[in-house]
Protein backbone atom coordinates (compact mmCIF):
# COMPACT_ATOMS: atom_id res chain seq x y z
CA UNK A 1 0.00 0.00 0.00
CA UNK A 2 2.75 2.21 0.59
CA UNK A 3 3.42 3.89 -2.73
CA UNK A 4 6.27 6.49 -3.69
CA UNK A 5 5.23 9.69 -5.15
CA UNK A 6 6.46 9.79 -8.55
CA UNK A 7 6.95 13.12 -10.93
CA UNK A 8 4.38 12.64 -13.92
CA UNK A 9 6.96 13.73 -16.48
CA UNK A 10 10.15 11.64 -16.94
CA UNK A 11 13.19 12.24 -15.70
CA UNK A 12 14.82 13.89 -19.03
CA UNK A 13 11.70 16.15 -19.28
CA UNK A 14 11.44 17.66 -15.38
CA UNK A 15 14.27 19.79 -16.14
CA UNK A 16 13.03 21.21 -19.58
CA UNK A 17 10.17 22.87 -17.72
CA UNK A 18 10.75 26.44 -16.25
CA UNK A 19 10.44 27.50 -12.73
CA UNK A 20 8.39 29.91 -11.53
CA UNK A 21 10.78 32.65 -11.83
CA UNK A 22 11.10 32.10 -15.14
CA UNK A 23 7.34 31.68 -16.12
CA UNK A 24 6.60 35.19 -14.36
CA UNK A 25 9.50 37.23 -15.45
CA UNK A 26 7.57 39.67 -17.73
CA UNK A 27 4.64 40.36 -14.60
CA UNK A 28 6.63 41.86 -12.22
CA UNK A 29 6.67 45.13 -15.06
CA UNK A 30 2.90 44.81 -15.30
CA UNK A 31 2.38 44.87 -11.66
CA UNK A 32 4.93 48.08 -11.23
CA UNK A 33 3.19 50.06 -13.60
CA UNK A 34 -0.17 49.45 -11.88
CA UNK A 35 1.13 50.12 -9.11
CA UNK A 36 3.04 53.31 -9.59
CA UNK A 37 -0.32 54.40 -11.60
CA UNK A 38 -2.48 53.99 -8.20
CA UNK A 39 0.55 55.60 -6.04
CA UNK A 40 0.27 58.47 -8.43
CA UNK A 41 -3.51 59.32 -8.66
CA UNK A 42 -3.74 58.79 -4.68
CA UNK A 43 -1.34 61.42 -4.20
CA UNK A 44 -2.45 63.04 -6.90
CA UNK A 45 -5.93 63.18 -5.65
CA UNK A 46 -4.57 63.88 -1.54
CA UNK A 47 -3.27 67.17 -3.33
CA UNK A 48 -5.72 68.28 -5.22
CA UNK A 49 -7.41 70.12 -2.33
CA UNK A 50 -4.66 72.83 -2.42
CA UNK A 51 -6.77 75.31 -4.74
CA UNK A 52 -9.86 74.49 -3.27
CA UNK A 53 -9.09 74.97 0.23
CA UNK A 54 -8.90 78.64 1.11
CA UNK A 55 -12.15 78.79 -0.52
CA UNK A 56 -13.06 76.14 2.12
CA UNK A 57 -11.48 77.21 5.02
CA UNK A 58 -13.12 81.31 4.06
CA UNK A 59 -16.33 79.37 4.15
CA UNK A 60 -15.90 78.04 7.68
CA UNK A 61 -15.64 81.62 9.11
CA UNK A 62 -12.30 82.77 8.18
CA UNK A 63 -12.63 86.74 6.89
CA UNK A 64 -8.40 88.04 7.26
CA UNK A 65 -6.85 87.11 3.85
CA UNK A 66 -3.92 86.45 5.67
CA UNK A 67 -5.83 84.01 8.24
CA UNK A 68 -7.18 82.35 5.39
CA UNK A 69 -3.88 81.66 3.83
CA UNK A 70 -2.42 80.66 7.46
CA UNK A 71 -5.54 78.40 8.10
CA UNK A 72 -5.09 76.70 4.55
CA UNK A 73 -1.20 75.99 5.23
CA UNK A 74 -1.72 74.99 8.22
CA UNK A 75 -5.21 72.24 7.09
CA UNK A 76 -2.97 70.96 3.99
CA UNK A 77 0.73 70.26 5.85
CA UNK A 78 -1.45 68.55 8.92
CA UNK A 79 -1.94 65.50 6.57
CA UNK A 80 1.20 65.02 5.87
CA UNK A 81 2.48 65.71 9.23
CA UNK A 82 0.16 63.21 10.66
CA UNK A 83 1.31 60.74 7.82
CA UNK A 84 4.95 61.42 9.21
CA UNK A 85 4.12 60.76 12.85
CA UNK A 86 1.94 57.55 12.41
CA UNK A 87 4.19 55.98 9.84
CA UNK A 88 6.17 53.52 12.05
CA UNK A 89 3.22 52.38 13.64
CA UNK A 90 1.31 51.38 10.96
CA UNK A 91 4.32 49.73 10.03
CA UNK A 92 4.89 48.22 12.66
CA UNK A 93 1.83 46.86 12.53
CA UNK A 94 1.57 45.72 9.02
CA UNK A 95 4.70 43.79 9.80
CA UNK A 96 2.91 41.96 12.81
CA UNK A 97 -0.85 41.24 11.28
CA UNK A 98 0.25 41.83 7.58
CA UNK A 99 -0.05 44.58 5.17
CA UNK A 100 -3.83 43.62 3.86
CA UNK A 101 -5.63 44.43 6.85
CA UNK A 102 -3.86 47.85 6.93
CA UNK A 103 -5.01 48.30 3.66
CA UNK A 104 -8.23 47.75 4.49
CA UNK A 105 -7.72 49.64 7.80
CA UNK A 106 -6.54 52.99 5.55
CA UNK A 107 -8.73 52.39 2.94
CA UNK A 108 -11.55 52.92 5.20
CA UNK A 109 -10.36 55.45 7.44
CA UNK A 110 -9.88 57.44 4.60
CA UNK A 111 -13.44 57.12 3.29
CA UNK A 112 -14.85 57.85 6.12
CA UNK A 113 -12.89 60.91 7.25
CA UNK A 114 -13.09 62.48 3.94
CA UNK A 115 -16.69 62.11 4.20
CA UNK A 116 -16.87 64.03 7.48
CA UNK A 117 -14.38 66.61 6.35
CA UNK A 118 -17.11 68.09 3.87
CA UNK A 119 -19.09 68.91 6.96
CA UNK A 120 -16.54 70.20 8.70
CA UNK A 121 -18.22 73.50 10.86
CA UNK A 122 -14.92 75.13 11.86
CA UNK A 123 -11.77 75.41 10.41
CA UNK A 124 -10.20 73.46 13.72
CA UNK A 125 -12.45 70.79 12.95
CA UNK A 126 -11.03 70.90 9.18
CA UNK A 127 -7.80 70.85 10.65
CA UNK A 128 -8.32 67.94 13.33
CA UNK A 129 -10.03 66.21 10.37
CA UNK A 130 -6.94 66.56 8.28
CA UNK A 131 -4.87 65.51 10.77
CA UNK A 132 -6.73 62.04 11.67
CA UNK A 133 -6.68 61.84 7.71
CA UNK A 134 -2.75 61.93 7.52
CA UNK A 135 -2.83 59.37 10.32
CA UNK A 136 -5.12 56.95 9.14
CA UNK A 137 -3.94 56.66 5.68
CA UNK A 138 -0.83 56.21 5.70
CA UNK A 139 -0.03 53.08 3.95
CA UNK A 140 -2.14 53.49 0.85
CA UNK A 141 -0.36 55.27 -1.79
CA UNK A 142 3.45 53.59 -0.92
CA UNK A 143 2.43 50.07 0.06
CA UNK A 144 1.90 48.52 -3.80
CA UNK A 145 4.45 50.21 -5.10
CA UNK A 146 7.02 48.80 -2.39
CA UNK A 147 5.29 45.49 -2.58
CA UNK A 148 6.02 45.46 -6.65
CA UNK A 149 9.56 46.71 -6.26
CA UNK A 150 10.01 44.07 -3.52
CA UNK A 151 8.76 41.16 -5.60
CA UNK A 152 11.17 42.10 -8.21
CA UNK A 153 13.95 42.29 -5.92
CA UNK A 154 13.21 38.87 -4.95
CA UNK A 155 12.64 38.03 -8.80
CA UNK A 156 16.29 38.55 -9.14
CA UNK A 157 17.15 36.48 -6.42
CA UNK A 158 15.43 33.58 -7.43
CA UNK A 159 12.57 33.52 -4.55
CA UNK A 160 9.06 34.29 -6.26
CA UNK A 161 7.62 33.51 -3.33
CA UNK A 162 8.35 36.04 -1.22
CA UNK A 163 6.25 37.51 -3.51
CA UNK A 164 2.97 37.07 -2.23
CA UNK A 165 3.49 36.90 2.22
CA UNK A 166 1.78 33.78 3.65
CA UNK A 167 -1.24 36.06 5.30
CA UNK A 168 -2.53 37.32 1.90
CA UNK A 169 -4.72 34.97 0.25
CA UNK A 170 -3.91 34.49 -3.51
CA UNK A 171 -5.61 37.50 -5.25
Amino acid sequence: MNQTASSPLPSGLQSARPGYAERNENYWRRNLVVCVFGSFTTLVSLSMLLPFLPLYVQQLGVSSQSAIIEWSGIAFGATFLGTAVTAPLWGRLADRYGRKPMLVRAAVGMAVVMSLIGVAHTVHQLVALRLIAGSSAVMRPRLPLWSALRCRASARAGRWASCRPARWPAV
